[in-house]
């Protein structure tokens, strides 16, 4: 009788198990597209790109929307550089005006607007087209991220982060880098969810090793940050944490405060 008993309770316990393990939600594979730039030939940041014989963009060249269902990009077409929009239920870019010699484009959190580097100054467009207005002038931009609280933060090749107000305005310096810690730069900045924490990259050259650099996340309220990533770059964030490291992508897993992660990083793309 026992050992029917402690049959029966190792069978429900074993059962149990196996329907928590089957309710829990499995990783979602990997889904490779190939993605034209038609009616453009070719991703490239500026001429500059071109005449130092590159042949692939030296800055950011491309945004996803917030939604998911369009892809801004920056490309050349019979020699001029430009925006150009491509909704993924379509075939082909559309060039976008008024954004001739742009790049680093970067959405609004509504995805209704698209922010961008040209003819130094940040600038500003609805994505269906309307007006260009300029936000503030700056020198070339390394990376640009718009908040929810309609803040803008962006980076220069040198120096600390900073951040402007989506309506335009006069900069004010949001990060300094960590002389004594051999710090040149804060680039690549990513405004997190919560609109309080700006996730970038550390470098400590003019010319960084993407093994060399961190990732970092810090509280616009208090000024604390936190190294997420030793030897990392570019990270971006949905539910997790997305950064380049070693030339493949890797998912960080960050924790509730969107402030700390949990976890081995795990690549997610075999080559970038």
């Amino acid at each position: 009788m026992w050992a029917i008993a402690t049959l029966a309770v190792a069978v429900l316990s074993a059962l149990a198990v196996w329907m928590v393990m089957r309710a829990q939600t499995p990783d979602l594979p990997v889904t490779r597209a190939l993605i034209g730039v038609g009616p453009a030939e070719r991703l490239l940041s500026d001429q500059m790109d071109a005449s130092m014989g590159l042949g692939r963009p030296s800055r950011t060249a491309m945004a996803f929307s917030p939604d998911g269902r369009s892809l801004v990009f920056s490309a050349e077409r019979e020699g001029r550089v430009q925006l150009y929009l491509r909704r993924l239920d379509q075939l082909e870019a559309t060039g976008i005006t008024g954004t001739e010699g742009a790049f680093n484009p970067f959405f609004s959190p509504d995805g209704q607007s698209l922010g961008f580097y040209a003819a130094g100054a940040l600038r500003k467009v609805p994505v269906n087209g309307g007006p260009v207005v300029a936000l503030c002038t700056v020198d070339l931009v390394f990376g640009a991220s718009w908040g929810r609280t309609d803040q803008i933060v962006f980076a220069h090749q040198a120096g600390g982060l900073w951040r402007v107000s989506a309506a335009g305005g006069t900069p004010t310096a949001l990060t300094t880098p960590q002389g004594d810690s051999g710090e040149i730069s804060h680039r690549l900045p990513q405004l997190l969810p919560d609109g309080q924490t700006v996730l970038f990259t550390v470098t400590k050259s003019s010319f960084p090793s993407w093994d060399e650099t961190l990732v970092v996340a810090q509280s616009l309220t208090t000024g604390k940050r936190k190294v997420l990533i030793d030897g990392g770059a570019d990270a971006s964030v949905s539910w997790r944490c997305r950064s380049q490291r070693r030339q493949r992508c890797r998912l960080v897993r960050l924790g509730c405060c969107s402030r700390a992660h949990s976890g081995p990083t795990a690549p997610f793309v075999a080559t970038m």
